[in-house]
């Protein structure tokens, strides 16, 4: 006897059963995630896939892996303090950015190497809602090479925080127009900055440049060895784009003019930890 033929409506209701099984999946995985971590999650990083954590001030935190070495994530810390007190007097620098960071609640996520997809997506579901930003445990403060740690934390705190707090400063949003943005504009139509990145749009290399504005005008020569600034120190700096040294001298506010930082952050009672060997609240 010959088998009956599939018909269309038949053959469009196994290409449905697709779809309808991906979503299944998904929210399987997303519930089984959220029952996870409300049975072994908690803390400040709300994951049990994040069971390391640092809060800085009480307003960043600093989230990792199992895998991540106590000293990376205690040195991003330090360094996140050294951002927000430079002047290391054991007091954040200016109260309206702990306000904002306060309210926007930023986080940085350690893994040993780069945020892998497992991971990515658990920071994700448990962060919802707080800016994220990731960092390596393998390039922050190597034994040899660059520290990454001063960038990454800076940009979390740029978006979470100075953007939020002073928007027409420190916007990055071309609508905006921010006195920053049109630093930015001036540094790129000047040949001051450049960011050969597609994938980085304008708002994004408003970050990257203010970012390697603040190398050049604390001296960190280890941001400084490509050529995507093309301003090498303070004067420099100065010399060819006033309106930024303008943005980060200005009385109006505190924005961190002192000291690049190295992640030696003497004040303990900056932090809170969980899950680290020998420290804890």
């Amino acid at each position: 006897m010959a088998r009956p033929r599939s018909t269309p409506v038949r053959w469009a209701l196994r290409l449905l059963l697709v779809p309808v099984g991906l979503l299944t999946v998904v929210g399987l995985g997303i519930v089984a995630v959220l029952v996870d971590d409300a049975v072994r999650g908690g803390g400040p990083c709300t994951s049990a896939v994040l069971p390391k954590a640092a809060v800085v001030f009480d307003v960043v935190t600093v989230c990792a892996t199992g895998d991540v070495d106590d000293t990376s994530l205690v040195h991003a810390a330090a360094v996140a303090a050294q951002w927000l007190d430079n002047d290391a007097d054991g007091t954040p620098d200016d109260p309206g950015l702990m306000a904002a960071l306060a309210d926007g609640r930023p986080v940085v996520v350690m893994t040993p190497e780069e945020l892998t997809f497992w991971p990515g997506v658990r920071a994700m579901v448990a962060l919802r809602g707080r800016t994220f930003q990731d960092l390596g445990a393998h390039e922050t403060d190597p034994p040899w090479g660059r520290d990454a740690a001063p960038e990454e934390v800076h940009h979390v705190i740029v978006n979470a925080g100075w953007q939020r707090y002073l928007p027409y400063v420190f916007s990055e949003d071309a609508d905006d127009n921010s006195l920053l943005y049109r630093a930015w504009r001036a540094a790129w139509g000047g040949g001051l900055h450049w960011y050969d990145d597609p994938t980085c749009d304008d708002a994004c290399r408003v970050t990257e440049y203010v970012y390697l504005a603040t190398a050049a005008y604390l001296g960190s020569d280890a941001d400084l060895q490509t050529d995507e600034l093309r301003a090498l120190d303070r004067e420099e700096l100065r010399l060819r784009s006033p309106a930024t040294v303008q943005i980060f001298e200005s009385t109006d506010y505190r924005y961190p003019t002192t000291a690049w930082p190295d992640g030696q952050y003497p004040h303990a009672a900056a932090f809170s930890f969980q899950g680290l060997d020998g420290r804890h609240d």
